[in-house]
């Protein structure tokens, strides 16, 4: 199955894994950590979540490298995982996600946030919910065909120069 993974764990533990993790993050670890562990940088998916737990990043790369899943062909190129390559992933990733999903025309956004016949799901709540009235509810698992969109999307030629 795969899951989300957190590539800077999101506890940092002790011994030598958590001391390798406090070392790339600097004389303010703690906060650094606290500050990045939920970013969308240092957010991947993997089908190894439990054996990678707390491992230093050393270790965690060896299996994403491996993994093969486009997401995490990132990681073959990285040398070190600390605060500013976690900061330029995330910001890789959100160029890539504008490019894939861009927000709603100038059209749409005009006609005072109501749907446009090129993208009435974008801007309009589907029929029988009113404005404002969506819940958020966590996602559980990705599906296989979830993850075939995920890569197809990620062999894009425009996302790809975007990451």
């Amino acid at each position: 199955m795969i899951q989300l993974e957190h590539v800077l764990p999101q506890t940092l533990g002790s011994g030598e894994d958590g001391d390798s993790w406090r070392a790339a993050l600097g004389a303010d670890a703690e906060m650094e950590h606290a500050r990045l562990v939920h970013t969308l940088g240092n957010l991947t998916l993997s089908g190894y979540n439990q054996p990678l737990s707390n491992q230093s990043f050393a270790q965690k790369r060896q299996m994403l490298e491996a993994s093969h899943l486009e997401l995490n062909r990132h990681f073959a190129r990285a040398t070190t995982w600390d605060s500013s390559s976690i900061r330029e992933r995330g910001a890789a990733l959100a160029l890539g996600v504008a490019a894939l999903w861009p927000g709603p025309s100038a059209a749409a956004t005009q006609n005072g946030g109501e749907g446009t016949p090129d993208i009435p799901s974008a801007t309009a709540p589907p029929d029988g919910l009113r404005r404002n009235s969506w819940r958020r509810y966590p996602t559980v698992a990705w599906t296989e065909p979830d993850i075939r969109r995920l890569n197809a999307d990620a062999r894009n030629p425009t996302v790809r120069a975007a990451m």
